[in-house]
């Protein structure tokens, strides 16, 4: 049975209370995941293949149907990749509101031994505090995961036409041919195609997804 035939037995994700649509294209679903502490989903199913990034510290658990539970403590930011989605529920195991970004590949996904769900992140290691600016990306389904940390005035260049910027801390970025965008921590926003540069003070730390 495929993902897609088995996801249509349960709930889909944008029906569960906890679930949030923020984009929709022919290409990607976008949903926000967001957990209160100690709060856990009803049952569902995502509707295919899809990556899932939680975008700060924290402890969830999955439970799918029929099978154990399992946890995980995140540093934030860090991605996996689910290729077979079933009937699971999610808890927030600590004490913060936990919140995950989760991208319906509807395209599919070729399945990968070296990136599968076991993968502990699906982004390359990047250089941390050892260098101001870096970039490390992936690509799953035909669409582009770059996880980001840009130093004052310093600019990347992003080349599809349809991308979603992912704040990981407060940032102010400029848009080539377009007004600025001031986001806070885990807060997103649909940018323009082009060179985006950090008009903050500070290092500015984001995820983008080009689709």
């Amino acid at each position: 049975m495929s993902a897609f035939s088995q996801s249509a037995l349960c709930r889909d994700a944008a029906e569960e209370s906890h679930h949030r649509v923020v984009l929709e294209s022919a290409q990607v679903r976008v949903l926000l995941l967001e957990l209160p502490r100690i709060a856990s989903t009803e049952s569902f199913c995502y509707a295919g293949p899809y990556v899932y990034i939680a975008l700060g510290e924290g402890r969830s658990s999955i439970t799918p149907e029929g099978k154990g539970t399992f946890s995980r403590d995140w540093r934030g930011a860090e991605a996996q990749i689910v290729h077979q989605p079933q009937l699971q529920v999610i808890r927030n195991e600590s004490g913060n509101t936990f919140r995950e970004l989760v991208v319906e590949l509807r395209r599919g996904v070729e399945y990968d031994a070296m990136m599968d769900y076991s993968a502990p992140d699906m982004f390359p290691p990047d250089l941390g505090s050892v260098k101001a600016t870096w970039a490390v990306s992936f690509v799953a389904g035909g669409v582009k995961f770059s996880r980001v940390q840009l130093a004052a005035g310093e600019a990347i260049r992003v080349n599809r036409a349809q991308h979603l910027l992912v704040a990981l801390n407060d940032l102010t970025m400029e848009q080539t041919g377009a007004q600025s965008v001031s986001l806070g921590a885990q807060e997103f926003s649909n940018v323009n195609a082009g060179t985006l540069t950090n008009a903050g003070r500070d290092t500015a730390r984001f995820i983008v997804i080009e689709y």
